[in-house]
C-alpha cells in the first residue's frame, strides 16, 4: 500500500505545479539524514521541505510568461515494505502514471548511477488542462526505500531549465 502512495504522489505533485506558500526560500542544499540522500538545488529557486508529501520541492523563480505551471524539482522517498527490484518499482510506477495523468507518452526510459547505486531514468509528457508538462524522474532503491527525483516543466520551457535539472540530479547522493 505505501508503494502505491508513492506513486499517487509522484503523479498529483507534477501535474499540479503548486507553488510554496514561503516568502524567504531556504537553502539550495537539501540532506536527509534519515533517508540517507542529498541534492543541491538551484539557487534562487523557492525551497521547501516536507511540501504535499514530498521530502523537498524546488520551484524555479515564476515569469511573466508562464500559464500556472512552474518548472520544479522535487525528491519524494518511502519504505518499500515488501520485496521488489528496480525494473518493478519503475513499472510499477509507469503504470500507475498512465492510468491516473491524461495523455500520457512515454519518451525514454535508461539506466544510470548515483555514485555506485544503480538507478533508472524515464521521461514522458502528460497533459494537464490545456498544458503539455514534460517530466523527468529518476528512480533508485536504497536499503528498503524507494526514491524518485523528479523534474518538470510546461513542455516549451523544459530546454530552457534542462541545464538546472542535470545539475540538480548529478548533485544527488545517497549516503
Amino acid at each position: 500500500m505505501r508503494l502505491l502512495f508513492i506513486f499517487l504522489c509522484i503523479g498529483f505533485a507534477q501535474a499540479h505545479s503548486a507553488i510554496p506558500a514561503t516568502n524567504a526560500p531556504e537553502s539550495p542544499n537539501y540532506a536527509d539524514f534519515d533517508r540517507d540522500f542529498k541534492i543541491q538545488l538551484p539557487e534562487k529557486w523557492q525551497v521547501q521541505r516536507q511540501f504535499m508529501g514530498l521530502d523537498i520541492y524546488a520551484a524555479a523563480p515564476p515569469e511573466n510568461d508562464q500559464l500556472g505551471s512552474r518548472a520544479n524539482i522535487s525528491v519524494i522517498s518511502a519504505p518499500i515494505e515488501e520485496p521488489v527490484t528496480l525494473e518493478q518499482y519503475v513499472n510499477k510506477n509507469i503504470d500507475t502514471l498512465q492510468k491516473s495523468l491524461n495523455n500520457f507518452q512515454l519518451i525514454e526510459t535508461g539506466k544510470l548511477y548515483f555514485d555506485k547505486v544503480e538507478g533508472r531514468k524515464i521521461a514522458y509528457t502528460h497533459k494537464d488542462q490545456d498544458l503539455v508538462i514534460r517530466v523527468t524522474q529518476y528512480f533508485v532503491l536504497n536499503n528498503k526505500l524507494g526514491l524518485v527525483i523528479t523534474c518538470s516543466a510546461a513542455s516549451d520551457v523544459y530546454p530552457k531549465y534542462a541545464e538546472s535539472f542535470d545539475q540538480a540530479v548529478k548533485s544527488f547522493k545517497i549516503f
